[in-house]
């Protein structure tokens, strides 16, 4: 049975995982449909504030500015998942490549390269994206900038243990033998080994940094000009006791979103974990 087949039946075995993945789908084809059918800005104030849900042209109601709370939450989870998505990729390219290229060449390349990933992990990460959104200013790319820069030596840990342990393997000498470059032998013939447990760790990330730039927003350093889902909660915060599900349905959303793709992740845990795979083919 070929690796990918393998990793397949893992993923479908796994209840939670697949439980976790519908949803996603499900919330990535509204946010990706429903302003399709319904083109009005998330930001127009087209009818009397604080209707209640399930009134006639407005599903979950209005909030205290009279714009349609569904069409902010549809627009919150294209922007919430896509600064997720972003900084994830951001923190995976500075961590892949600096933990790569700390395993592999050693030495004092290895020992600059984490003395720069200790001093990044002993400040603490919502300080230092506070900051980088205080001074770049409080858009949507330096709050993804800003996620990206404090999560990646988490990635370049995990990167150089898993470099470090593939680095003496016989493909390798095997590739040296033929001549190949260093450089060549680390991205071709090292990374696309050692990637499975970084592909875990991405799932968690994508979740952290949407529950981030929620905690952001929520305290007025997202970008005001971007719907999102921690928008929606920060915007409603002085209505707490008096309209209450305004800032309830879009905590709703994140908590769901996040708990899909952690269960995703799990799921990912045990595909690629061969022991727990075998377990869930005999399940």
């Amino acid at each position: 049975m070929s690796r990918g087949r393998s990793l397949g039946r893992a993923l479908l075995a796994h209840k939670g995982g697949l439980l976790g993945m519908a949803f996603l789908a499900l919330v990535v084809t509204v946010a990706a449909v429903y302003p399709l059918a319904n083109p009005r800005s998330p930001w127009a104030m087209g009818a009397r504030p604080f209707l209640p849900p399930l009134t006639r042209g407005h599903l979950l109601g209005t909030d205290m500015l009279g714009r349609d709370v569904l069409l902010g939450l549809v627009h919150g989870a294209r922007f919430s998942l896509l600064i997720g998505l972003m900084s994830t990729v951001v923190s995976l390219t500075i961590g892949i490549t600096v933990g790569a290229v700390a395993g592999y060449f050693r030495g004092w390349t290895d020992e600059i390269l984490m003395r720069v990933t200790e001093f990044f992990q002993i400040i603490p990460g919502l300080v230092l994206i506070m900051l980088l959104v205080v001074v770049l200013g409080p858009t949507m790319w330096s709050v993804v900038a800003g996620i990206g820069v404090v999560t990646w030596p988490s990635v370049a840990r995990i990167m150089r243990a898993e470099v470090l342990s593939l680095r003496t393997r016989q493909f390798v000498d095997a590739a040296r033998g033929l001549g190949q470059r260093p450089l060549a032998i680390l991205f071709v013939q090292i990374l696309p080994n050692a990637l499975s447990p970084v592909i875990v760790v991405a799932s968690v990330m994508v979740a952290s940094a949407i529950l981030i730039e929620s905690g952001l927003s929520f305290l007025g350093l997202g970008d005001p000009n971007v719907m999102t889902w921690g928008y929606m909660i920060g915007a409603a915060r002085p209505f707490l006791r008096d309209a209450w599900l305004l800032s309830a349905i879009p905590g709703v959303a994140i908590v769901l979103t996040v708990l899909a793709i952690n269960m995703v992740g799990d799921s990912l845990t045990t595909a690629l974990n061969p022991r727990q795979a075998r377990k869930a083919e005999r399940a």
